[in-house]
């Protein structure tokens, strides 16, 4: 009773601080989209899903949806698992997207089959054998980030750091990488270590962020977890393992973050280097930031669905107005 009391405090807390902090800016437009285009197009968008938690993983594409696009909520059947099913309806045809949210990489073979296109947010980095099997890029954790991103990119940008490195996890999944990564950077006596196994409220997780020189990803039931995109929306410098799934656009090892190696036997010695070496940890940290803001903000994510259904089903992608180099961000 206690645990569910404070679950429910703690998300008030959160959504109390969203509404007291303005939005943060939005970023430039990354893919670009024929205005005509966009008016003809109609997202037809289910009412319930199969699973209410799923709302997590892809209603920040809705919201970006209807930022660009019109939008009607629908009876549509939901019949696989770890799938949402979308409809885009334009110039008089009907097209079935879906939305594969599911931690693993691997794909239902009914549920490829019955879409035009498929997205896939754990895109495995050996591909599929279906052509029009995509990567879908990976949501934050939380729609209250976008509230609280000039707070913390402020914060992040003063550089009153006041951990040196920083891990927090849970263990429903992942709990043995995540145990031994802890364990590691407990022991290291060349910075301090803050973090450890017990989760905390999401708005002081995102302020520890924003004050840590680096900050620890380690994968969960995926590769990809809404941490990992939350310290790239903060700004911060990651280190982390590679990983075996691809965004739509790569990240880039010593570019976006610094991979170590799968072992972990040189995740320590990593995090020495980026907390000492200012130069380079800064500049990771401002390619990551503006990683997300290019490619993982809600609405540019939502652009690159769309951009991606235009380009499947042979539609105008760009007009005049919105070419301006943009495309070239985007080569797949």
């Amino acid at each position: 009773m206690w645990s569910r009391l404070l679950r429910v405090h703690d998300a008030t807390v959160d959504r109390l601080a969203a509404l007291r902090t303005p939005e943060a800016p939005d970023a430039r437009r990354t893919w670009a989209l024929d205005a005509s285009l966009r008016r003809a197009i109609t997202v037809r968008w289910p009412r319930h899903y199969a699973w209410p938690a799923t709302s997590a993983w892809v209603d920040p594409l809705l919201y970006g949806m209807r930022k660009l696009v019109r939008v009607e909520m629908a009876d549509i059947p939901q019949p696989h698992q770890g799938v949402v099913i979308i409809q885009l309806v334009t110039h008089g045809r009907s097209h079935v997207i879906g939305i594969d949210y599911s931690d693993l990489s691997g794909i239902s073979q009914e549920g490829v089959n019955s879409c035009d296109l498929y997205f896939k947010m754990q895109f495995a980095r050996e591909g599929y054998r279906w052509d029009h099997v995509v990567p879908g890029g990976y949501p934050a954790r939380s729609d209250i980030i976008y509230h609280l991103l000039g707070k913390e990119r402020h914060l992040r940008a003063r550089h009153g750091f006041a951990y040196d490195v920083y891990a927090r996890f849970g263990l429903e999944y992942g709990a043995e990488i995540r145990e031994r990564a802890v364990a590691l950077l407990s022991a290291d006596t060349r910075f301090g270590f803050h973090g450890g196994l017990q989760p905390i409220r999401y708005t002081r997780s995102l302020g520890e962020v924003a004050r840590s020189r680096v900050c620890v990803d380690m994968p969960g039931k995926g590769d990809f977890c809404f941490r990992l995109v939350d310290y790239l929306a903060v700004g911060a410098c990651i280190v982390g393992p590679p990983h075996r799934t691809a965004m739509p656009v790569p990240l880039i090892d010593r570019t976006h973050l610094a991979y170590c190696r799968d072992d972990l036997s040189d995740l320590a010695d990593l995090c020495a280097y980026f907390s000492n070496h200012d130069d380079q940890r800064e500049r990771l940290a401002a390619n990551a930031r503006a990683y997300f803001d290019s490619y993982l903000h809600r609405e540019q994510l939502s652009r690159y669905y769309l951009f991606r259904c235009a380009r499947r089903f042979g539609w105008t992608i760009a007009d005049q107005e919105e070419r301006s180099g943009e495309l070239a961000a985007f080569s797949a």
